[in-house]
């Protein structure tokens, strides 16, 4: 290893590209609904939200990919340390050994590849910026993202929440359709809930998700603001101050649009802290051991009576989230204490949550909305402390950088005019103004082609137009702000608080891993690392790369690729090629079904989805052909076994298999009832707290002539309704009409069969 300056022309334009490119990939997740292990999105995507995230982060990946390529042929790799590189690779250690071990494989990968790759572009965006105005120009980029977000939060309040409750009480059913949800149920009455409650989500899934992305803009609009003040200031200097606090005031508008308690809460937290570090950062940092032994005695103390007042009451202080919270929370524990130190798997949450879950609890979650009990329960300890690493070892550098090595001169802006943000500018344009509204299905949610005009120029253009004219006026503005040139102390601050505010406010929620958000953390993460790089004392440390190291090198990256490839991209995406032929094309439906489960041996959603549509063919067929369900049940029972812990496979199977027993007759009808039961039972093992499953069983038990059964299933049903109605009681005490998880009919009955039985 030697120390040199890379002052490669060529190398120098490869790196902007990429930078360029890689920065709008930014940009584009956050301004979509990307959650990958969800595919009933409030907006239809041409292709599945798991294909989406898995061709974003894949992108992402090949910039790095061909960073290292490009080195190996030069000879040279030009490596910044981090201070979180080793905790990033120890991260996806935990992620594939807990893959290993999951139920539901693919989700895991996809779960893995999503969560690393921000935290590796992270890694990867200390090498690129390399420059004071390159790191000001990420963030000009975030914060002209964020005026754009405040301006959609504006018009969700004012006109499309309002467009939206119109075009659902026109014609409730077309909507419902819209959104893939099936009328008068649980699902519907949640939806018609969220509609009805007018969130103001900006860009992102919801409320929080837009206070979470808020949090990290306001905080890097502050600390702009924070370095620029200064006691003698020019003109120019005085005029990007008043444009970074216009702008600050913008998104700071915008968090509190989104009326998110716990993104205000944890504002307010992160504002106290940065007054705290500001003043006393110095002092704090010469007893830093005692501080952090206070700090760790007082997180301990808070999660203690966190946890008392919640085993005392039976809920969290506050409103009915924290209510449902302190139940996620209860599930999330006991499953953690049940499973191998592996965790469960990313992305394996919901199917285990069933298992865990609190009768009278409304709804399952993806998440236990808390990012401690998320990656403890899905990623194990070893996952949780790499994570931890990561985040908490550039923190301490960036402190130790500028109350330990405060002697070091500032960062060199290479003021040298560049037109780098111009390629930033127009990637980032192209993301959202192509990119952004290709992955959308206008057609189905917009028949008329004035229609889908419109809503073009509404939803994509007005938001582009806004961010373009935001970030050409911040740019503009800041090349007044001689402070990029200076010692940045207030800016890393803020930062850091900005990161701390968002950790805090994701403690009680799940923001914070919707890739959006995530990437926009960990870049955060490097514009915090880099600058250290950037001083005027310190040259790059480049490695000399010989034939045999350049060929392990190439070696090494074409491995990786191929794995990646053959496990985490090209099965997913072959499987929903197949799939989406499949639905078009009648004559060949079932070989195409089985090459697309064929194609992803991982995965049990594709089995799963065409048994599903299989059985609801052969229910709307006026003549019925078993045929149809004899097929259903063959792809059920490989759904049930590529993911054993989830239960709606065998929810499926038992309701497959209680149609094909009435088309039998004697030993063959007391056949199919009987594999019912087993399924239905097989289900409630992995979901006990189901009212409608052990009413399900009941049926079938009381077919079978099994009274006794049927009758403890009956009583079981109704018990977990009434828990449910209870709490529904407490967390809507204005409406009089409860919303019944079991169904009002199947409610009755089953309290009409228990007093029959006395």
């Amino acid at each position: 290893m030697t120390s040199a300056k890379d002052t490669s022309p060529a190398m120098r334009w490869l790196e902007n590209m990429l930078l360029c490119i890689l920065l709008g990939l930014i940009v584009l997740r956050t301004t979509i609904i990307e959650t990958p292990h969800i595919d009933q999105l409030q907006t239809r995507l041409f292709l599945s939200s798991e294909i989406v995230s898995l061709l974003i982060s894949s992108l992402m990946l090949a910039c790095v990919v061909v960073w290292l390529l490009v080195s190996a042929l030069r000879g040279q790799l030009r490596w910044r340390k981090t201070g979180f590189g080793i905790a990033v690779g120890v991260f996806i250690f935990a992620g594939i050994l807990s893959a290993c071990f999951a139920s539901d494989k693919r989700a895991a990968v996809t779960d893995m590849v999503t969560l690393a790759t921000p935290m590796l572009a992270g890694l990867f965006l200390v090498q690129l910026l390399t420059s004071a105005a390159k790191i000001r120009l990420a963030l000009l980029l975030i914060l002209a993202v964020g005026v754009a977000a405040t301006v959609q939060c504006i018009g969700q309040r004012t006109v499309s929440n309002e467009t939206l409750v119109e075009d659902y009480e026109a014609d409730p059913t077309a909507h419902l359709n819209k959104m893939g949800i099936e009328p008068d149920s649980m699902e519907h009455w949640m939806y018609e809930h969220r509609l009805y409650s007018r969130d103001i989500r900006g860009f992102l899934m919801t409320s929080n998700s837009a206070a979470s992305f808020f949090l990290l803009a306001v905080f890097a609009g502050l600390g702009l603001c924070l370095q620029a003040v200064g006691k003698k200031m020019s003109q120019e200097q005085l005029a990007a101050l008043v444009c970074y606090g216009l702008v600050f005031g913008i998104v700071l508008f915008g968090l509190f649009l989104t009326q998110s308690k716990g993104g205000i809460g944890a504002l307010i937290l992160g504002l106290g802290l940065l007054v705290v570090l500001c003043v006393f950062g110095k002092a704090i940092w010469k007893r830093r051991l005692l501080f952090g032994v206070l700090l760790l005695l007082l997180i301990i103390l808070v999660a203690g009576l966190v946890t008392s007042y919640g085993l005392e009451h039976g809920r969290l202080p506050g409103g009915n989230s924290m209510l449902v919270r302190w139940q996620y929370w209860q599930s999330a524990a006991t499953m953690i204490c049940d499973q191998d130190v592996t965790g469960i798997g990313g992305g394996n949450f919901t199917d285990f949550y069933t298992h865990y879950k609190v009768p009278a609890a409304s709804e399952t979650v993806q998440n236990p909305h808390n990012w401690m009990l998320s990656l403890l329960s899905q990623y194990g300890p070893l996952g949780l402390i790499a994570f931890l690493a990561a985040v908490l070892l550039p923190l301490y550098k960036v402190f130790a950088h500028f109350y330990a090595d405060s002697h070091l001169p500032g960062g060199s802006s290479n003021s040298k005019r560049s037109n780098i943000w111009i390629g930033l500018l127009a990637v980032s344009a192209v993301m959202l103004l192509f990119v952004r509204p290709a992955l959308v299905d206008t057609e189905f949610l917009y028949q008329r082609v004035d229609v889908r005009s419109a809503a073009y120029i509404v939803l994509y253009l007005i938001p582009a137009g806004v961010f373009i004219f935001a970030f050409i006026l911040l740019r503009t503005a800041s090349l007044g702000d001689k402070s990029v040139d200076g010692h940045n102390e207030r800016l890393a601050i803020a930062l850091i608080c900005g990161l701390i505010a968002v950790l805090i406010h994701n403690l009680i929620d799940f923001a914070l891993f919707e890739p959006g958000i995530f990437g926009v953390f960990w870049l955060f993460v490097a514009i915090l690392i880099a600058p250290m790089h950037n001083t005027v004392e310190k040259a790059e440390n480049i490695i000399i790369l010989d034939a045999p190291k350049r060929l392990g090198l190439w070696a090494g990256v074409a491995i990786v690729a191929v794995v990646y490839l053959a496990i985490a991209l090209l099965p997913p995406m072959r499987t929903e090629g197949y799939f989406k032929q499949a639905m078009g094309d009648d004559v060949n439906r079932i070989k195409l079904i089985e090459a697309a489960i064929e194609a992803d041996s991982l995965s049990s959603k594709t089995a799963y989805q065409a048994a599903g549509i299989f059985k609801q063919t052969y229910q709307q067929q006026v003549n019925k052909d078993r045929r149809f369900l004899e097929k259903a049940s063959d792809f059920a029972h490989v759904a049930a076994s590529r993911n054993p812990a989830d239960f709606k496979p065998w929810r499926l199977l038992g309701h497959i298999q209680a149609l094909l027993a009435e088309q039998a007759e004697g030993q063959q009808k007391e056949k199919y009832l009987q594999k019912a039961f087993d399924s239905f039972q097989e289900a409630i093992s992995r979901y006990p707290g189901s009212g409608k499953l052990h009413y399900n069983l009941a049926k079938v038990a009381e077919s079978l002539n099994k009274p006794k059964i049927a009758l403890g299933h009956y009583r079981k049903s109704v018990e977990i309704e009434d828990a449910y109605r209870k709490q529904f009681r407490i967390m809507y005490p204005d409406r009089e009409t409860i919303i019944s998880r079991l169904g009002e009919t199947n409610y009755t009955q089953a309290k009409r069969k228990i007093k029959e039985s006395k």
